[in-house]
């Protein structure tokens, strides 16, 4: 078993590799030494969550509490990893070499898997908490569930762009005065919103239903398992809303939403080939039965009793 690379075969690129690591620890080097094979202005520039960048930073710098760093600060004794029990329990091995790992890059959603065996990424940072759960106690998730967290965490940073403006304005009274308004006359307002929960393994929505005066007709708060993406909650939300005023009768409603992606897709007449892209069918066929419905966008600053 040879233990270089993800699948446990030798090939002669792993140990070329391997001679190299070996060659650079005699030789000795700094901390810095990474600091040639990342442009790290790119880095910190890159439109993803901050804990992506610190996780990278982190990574490339070798300082992520691996068992590996711990032992030789005498934290522990042993520095194998902990969950194969074979090899040294390095950064490279956590995220990319461990079979723990790898069996999460050979899902068929992740297009890694024509990368070396040998080349460590550390722009992703859920194999890395799914190793701290088993640590710390809790059962080795499956490669699914890693996926799946994965891509919730991403829909719901990418709506959390789309919903505050991807560009935030360096005058933050330019949105202070975004306030909720009431509809037209003889108009309802419903306006959605939902989230998701990863700790929770929960998502859930929120529905406000008001009338022409701003009076609140209807409220309707739901929650179910198990999760589910966060653009999909915001479709669940947007289809239960249409349901609800479906059942009540309303004939001239407003459906106002801070989940642009949602909103954009069920005013296009494009079509949605996304796993979303039920719910947007779903919307698009009530917005033909109630020709006197709209859907439209708005920012969660008009947004707030919903969100």
């Amino acid at each position: 078993m040879w233990g270089y690379t993800a699948n446990g075969i030798f090939t002669v690129r792993s140990a070329y590799y391997l001679q190299q690591s070996l060659v650079r620890q005699m030789k000795g080097e700094c901390s810095s030494i990474v600091t040639g094979s990342i442009d790290w202005k790119h880095l910190w520039s890159l439109n993803v969550p901050m804990k992506i960048k610190l996780f990278v930073w982190k990574a490339a710098h070798n300082v992520l509490p691996t068992l590996q760093n711990l032992a030789i600060k005498k934290v522990v004794d042993v520095d194998l990893c902990s969950i194969c029990k074979r090899e040294v329990e390095s950064a490279p091995h956590v995220i990319w070499c461990c079979p723990a790992a790898s069996d999460v890059w050979a899902m068929p959603s992740c297009p890694k898997h024509k990368w070396p065996n040998f080349f460590p990424d550390f722009s992703t940072l859920w194999i890395w908490l799914r190793r701290n759960y088993f640590v710390h106690g809790k059962d080795l998730e499956s490669p699914q569930q890693v996926v799946i967290v994965a891509t919730a965490d991403r829909d719901l940073f990418l709506c959390s762009l789309t919903s505050t403006d991807a560009t935030p304005s360096n005058n933050m009274s330019d949105r202070g005065d975004i306030r909720w308004k009431k509809p037209e006359i003889r108009t309802f307002k419903a306006n959605w919103d939902a989230s998701v929960s990863t700790e929770l393994n929960r998502a859930g929505y929120d529905i406000i239903i008001r009338d022409e005066q701003g009076n609140i007709m209807v409220c309707v708060c739901a929650s179910h398992k198990p999760i589910v993406k966060h653009v999909m909650a915001e479709g669940l939300a947007l289809r239960r809303a249409m349901e609800v005023c479906a059942d009540l009768g309303l004939g001239r409603v407003v459906f106002e939403g801070d989940a642009q992606i949602i909103v954009q897709a069920v005013t296009s007449d494009e079509e949605i080939s996304a796993d979303y892209g039920v719910l947007v069918n779903d919307a698009r066929s009530m917005l033909r039965t109630w020709p006197q419905w709209h859907v439209a966008f708005v920012h969660r600053e008009a947004n707030y009793a919903a969100h």
